[in-house]
């Protein structure tokens, strides 16, 4: 029984009626008769981190002989109706006639809007909350606040008592898959029912401890379930999937449904054993030209809830620190800097090959990645970084912060014009070490394809077409110096 109470609205219309006579409060009478409610089990998530996601559950139902109408609760608001599949997992005499998705109500007055027309009552209560008087009338109107019933009287017009409906197998209140079913025999039957739908998302992120004395790397992989679909999802078998395939979209209908998204989710061949321990999460396996991660536990995917789970905890990665410094281009250098000296922090990168010799070895979903180290206080954070889709086998370069207390400075020592189009260029850089302990740094510079190199203090290698790469061991406290002469053309 539903109640909508209205207060009296001095000063606006008059009530059309006669005085108002006591009446039962009955509740008014059904006009169809109600659905078979279905039990949910065996609830399945195939989470994209697309916000889109595959839901499959049994639904345990009750069959009348004949036509049986049945009500699937508890399912997403945001589900596209177009894309939900109904089968019968075991032998069953009962087909699947149509079915019907309803939005539900948002607000009371959505709700009175499906009473149009059909048969109410309105009840007064006294001070001690008893029902004092009733009357019973069919609801005309129903907007912005106003109510209209028409009774045997005549019209009564915001009445300013409590209307109380009927309930109705037709009209729900929540979201509701309807099913009709055609059955030649009465019993219990398992319904699989499967559905895609937005509103569900996942995103990974990576906690790394770095050892500071060995550089071996810690790394915990957490995944984070959003749930915004208006439903909940207990005890559910969740796999998560890394990559973004392609969606068959349609454009919204007129009655607002979202839009429809397509997916293959079949043939999943299971990855040999990686060795690598996992929490909660199993080993990947490889969907199409996707992988998916499946949660060993069950879960409460609940609406309005961000799910944290651990996918992935290697504990032992063997990684190194990289020191680098990139420098302009030798043209930039005095316009730059007038003449003056510039100076540059160095760049600290964390890498780690993606193998199993190097204790990972397994496909990476995309995802933040921040970095401690253990201290005396307990942790102290270093810096983070973004990590996309990485391959079993593939490098990882992770640029986490600047180098407080390893920097450079650069300047240009001398310049000599050698002939018309040529110049000598004898440049000079500083590596300032204040810390303990020797650093190599790798110094980066676009030279360009029109310099040559005619001598330099440390060996360099060329990287490409434009650009070279020296290794300069960076002396503990002190100054190291890499000098180099070019020939350029300007």
């Amino acid at each position: 029984m539903i109640e909508r109470r209205y207060r009296s609205r001095p000063g606006r219309l008059a009530a059309l009626a006669l005085p108002l006579a006591l009446a039962s409060c009955s509740g008014g009478s059904r006009d169809d008769a109600p659905a078979a409610a279905t039990s949910r089990s065996e609830v399945h998530l195939t989470v994209y981190n697309a916000d889109f996601a595959l839901v499959r559950e049994t639904r345990t139902i009750e069959l009348s002989q004949g036509r049986t109408t049945v009500q699937v609760s508890d399912v997403s608001r945001l589900l596209d109706p177009t894309s939900v599949l109904l089968s019968w997992p075991t032998a069953t005499n009962a087909q699947v006639v149509a079915t019907a998705y309803d939005l539900g109500v948002d607000s009371t007055d959505d709700l009175l809007q499906r009473y149009l027309g059909r048969e109410v009552e309105m009840i007064w209560r006294a001070q001690d909350g008893r029902v004092g008087q009733t009357v019973r009338g069919t609801l005309q109107v129903t907007a912005g606040g106003d109510t209209v019933l028409q009774t045997d009287d005549g019209l009564l017009v915001n009445g300013g008592g409590a209307i109380v409906a009927p309930t109705s197998a037709s009209i729900v209140t929540i979201p509701q898959l309807g099913v009709e079913i055609e059955s030649q025999q009465s019993g219990e039957a398992p319904l699989s029912v499967a559905y895609l739908t937005r509103g569900l998302a996942w995103s990974a992120d990576y906690v790394a401890t770095l050892d500071p004395s060995t550089d071996a790397l810690s790394l915990e992989c957490w995944a984070t379930v959003t749930n915004n679909t208006g439903a909940n999802f207990p005890k559910s078998e969740v796999t998560l999937v890394a990559g973004t395939p392609n969606r068959a979209v349609r454009g919204r209908t007129s009655g607002g449904f979202p839009p429809a998204e397509e997916m293959d989710v079949s043939n999943l061949a299971k990855r040999e054993d990686q060795g690598l321990y996992m929490n909660k999460v199993k080993e990947p396996i490889a969907t199409g030209e996707l992988y998916a991660y499946k949660v060993k536990a069950k879960s409460d995917i609940t609406n309005g809830r961000m799910n944290r789970l651990r996918m992935i905890h290697a504990p032992n990665v063997v990684a190194r620190r990289d020191y680098s410094i990139r420098l302009p281009h030798i043209s930039y250098w005095e316009w730059m800097s007038n003449g003056a000296p510039m100076n540059q922090n160095a760049q600290l990168a964390i890498a780690f090959a993606n193998k199993e010799d190097a204790g990972l070895g397994l496909p990476l979903p995309e995802g933040a990645v921040r970095v401690y180290e253990p201290s005396k206080d307990g942790v102290t954070y270093v810096g983070a970084a973004a990590i996309g889709n990485t391959p079993d086998g593939n490098r990882v370069d992770l640029t986490i912060s600047s180098v407080f207390d390893l920097t450079c400075q650069y300047r240009v020592v001398s310049k000599k014009r050698i002939d018309r189009s040529h110049v000598r260029i004898e440049v000079e850089v500083l590596v300032r070490n204040a810390k303990t302990k020797e650093i190599p740094v790798r110094m980066v510079m676009e030279i360009g394809s029109d310099t040559k190199v005619l001598a330099e203090s440390h060996k360099g290698v060329k990287l490409d077409a434009v650009t070279r790469q020296w290794s300069v061991p960076a002396a503990a406290e002190k100054e190291t110096k890499l000098t180099m002469t070019l020939a350029a053309r300007g």
